[in-house]
């Protein structure tokens, strides 16, 4: 069975990113840009704390330099009573190009136990030749499927 229900019922966690771009050479140009994110899934809810206490509502990135990435720490925790099969998708690219030049990862496991908490690694990467893209924003959508 899969379900996809928005983070405590009616909690949305809002993702920020905030990521400068410079261009090669003797200038500098700084851009900023950001992501805003909804994680839904059965159950689930992320926190900053490995102790799972303080749920997350942002980051800050910083500055990352085409060909460079950034990483950043969340913790996910099944807080129900059914196994649940983890994925992670992006929707709404804005401008809709950028995932051309732009990835989004995560280091989680396939399978989160009932129960159980995991540090995820999320990586932002910009590639050596982003273009025309200067800023961008995207939702991020964690989805638990119920799993036997």
């Amino acid at each position: 069975m899969r379900k996809l229900i928005v983070l405590g019922t009616s909690l949305t966690v809002i993702i920020l990113i905030t990521v400068a771009l410079f261009a090669a050479g003797a200038l500098t140009v700084s851009r900023s840009a950001y992501v805003t994110g909804q994680v839904s899934a059965i159950n689930l809810a992320i926190y900053v704390d490995p102790a799972c206490t303080i749920n997350l509502t942002s980051f800050a990135i910083g500055n990352v330099d085409p060909g460079n990435s950034v990483n950043f720490t969340a913790y996910l925790k099944n807080t129900g009573d059914v196994n649940e099969t983890l994925t992670l998708a992006e929707s709404n690219w804005s401008p809709s190009n950028a995932p051309s030049a732009i990835s989004f990862t995560w280091n989680a496991p396939v399978v989160l136990l009932a129960g159980q908490s995991t540090q995820v690694i999320f990586t932002l990467t910009v590639s050596a030749n982003p273009g025309a893209i200067s800023s961008f924003n995207f939702n991020v959508v964690i989805t638990g499927t119920e799993t036997s």
